[in-house]
Formats: C-alpha cells, structure tokens, sequence
C-alpha cells in the first residue's frame, strides 16, 4: 500500500524501502543520534558571577552545579535556580564589604574577576603618602586638601585622614630609615667607593652642594645613592667647597 500524501501526521507515514515497511519517525530518531547536535552554553552576564567560583560536578552527591563565595558561602548556581540569592549575599558578605567591591576588583591568573580581600592598612597608606610627597615635591598641606580626603574615603570607608604635622612626622621617619639602610649597604661594599659633588643655583639664587656616592657592590652591580644634599652660600671656591665636603 502506497502512503498517503495527504496525510501530515509522521507516525503513521509509512514508506518502503528495499522492499521493507520502516517507520519514518524511527528514521528521523535514528538520523539525529548519528549527527552530534552542539550544544550552545549560554553567556553568563550576571554580576555574581564576579566573585563566586563554579565548584566541580562531583563536589556534592546530588550532581548540582554550586559555585563559592570568596567568605567560603555556597549556593546552588544552575540556571534554573538563578542568581538572585547570589546577589542578595555579595550585599551582606562580610569579605567584600572590606574589599570595598566592586571597586577593588582583581583579575586571577585564569582571567577570571574576583575581589581582593585584602584588609585596609594604615600603615602602608602613611608610607605611600610620604612616597608622593617626596617624589612630586608635594607641601605637607596636600593631605589636607578636601578633594583628596574625598578622594580617599570613596576608596576605602576605613581610611583615617591625616595632618600636615603627621605628613611631616612620617616623612622623616621614611628618611632615617633610609638612611640606615643605605649606611648598610655602604659598610658590605667589598672595593672603593667613589664620591662625586654637584654645585647649582636655585631661582632664589641659593646655591646648594649634592654628594653622591659610586660603588660597585658584592654581585657587580653599579650603584650610585644620594648621600647629602645641602645648602652651599657664597663664595664658592675651592677652599670653601673642599671645608663643606669635609663637614658633611
């Protein structure tokens, strides 16, 4: 018997081939097994997923897909149950509130978003300050500048702002410190050690005298360090230029 046209409905369809009655749905079930469909992932777009980390399949016996919170939270992360405990738990997370997120935000070395939790040290923000001040040639009134204070606390809730008198503080702190370290390193030097002086006018028309030493030191390396750098007045000759080198 031929099949019918006109009929739409494929489960009753019936067709020979090679003399033999087949089922045309069983065919269509049989095509689709020998060509592998790809299975397309959607994009995960959430802001969740920035600071939880998928765990393995085979981490929990259900076989649920979890993923873990930087405090060590974890939620089931299918895509039927969503992402909205997720987000509701970055609000409270006790760790990302210190890491002021998203703000702090980090790239790992899979290239990956997390949040770093590193606690806000006080200690390092004074020494940081001291290092922009030095090097810019900043006043010490710069930390009182209410845009940088402004500045700062959008950074980080925790920070204490400081005066010009602690900025000062600090800063000749940083250089005794220094100098004993280089004090150091000047009594290992296994050769000579060279000294070289510079003269110049400021536009105050102040003369200042610099002293810089020269050594090579125990993995020969070159290494030059600034060693003073004073006020030299009038008159600048030899006799008064060798008695300043002299009292340094």
């Amino acid at each position: 018997m031929e099949p019918d046209p006109n009929n739409n409905n494929s489960t009753n369809i019936k067709a020979f081939l090679h003399g033999h009655q087949v089922n045309l749905e069983e065919l269509e079930q049989d095509g689709d097994n020998d060509v592998p469909k790809k299975q397309h992932k959607r994009r995960r777009t959430s802001k969740a997923w920035g600071m939880f980390t998928k765990l393995p399949l085979d981490a929990y016996h259900d076989g649920k897909e979890r993923s873990m919170c930087v405090c060590g939270q974890v939620y089931i992360s299918e895509s039927n149950y969503g992402t909205g405990n997720m987000l509701k738990h970055i609000k409270k997370c006790p760790k990302l509130k210190k890491s002021r997120d998203p703000r702090q935000m980090i790239l790992d070395h899979s290239g990956s978003i997390g949040s770093c939790s590193l606690e806000f040290d006080q200690v390092v923000f004074h020494e940081l300050l001291s290092a922009v001040i030095v090097k810019h040639g900043l006043p010490f009134q710069f930390v009182e500048f209410d845009a940088i204070r402004n500045c700062f606390e959008f950074l980080n809730s925790e920070v204490q702002n400081i005066s010009r008198n602690t900025a000062k503080a600090d800063i000749l702190k940083a250089y005794n410190a220094e100098r004993l370290r280089i004090k150091a390193m000047l009594e290992e030097v296994p050769g000579r050690i060279c000294f070289t002086s510079d003269l110049w006018t400021a536009c105050t028309t102040d003369g200042y005298m610099s002293l810089t030493a020269h050594f090579i030191d125990k993995n020969w390396v070159l290494q030059k360090r600034l060693l003073n750098f004073t006020l030299m007045p009038s008159p600048h000759t030899g006799l008064c230029l060798s008695e300043k080198l002299l009292s340094l």
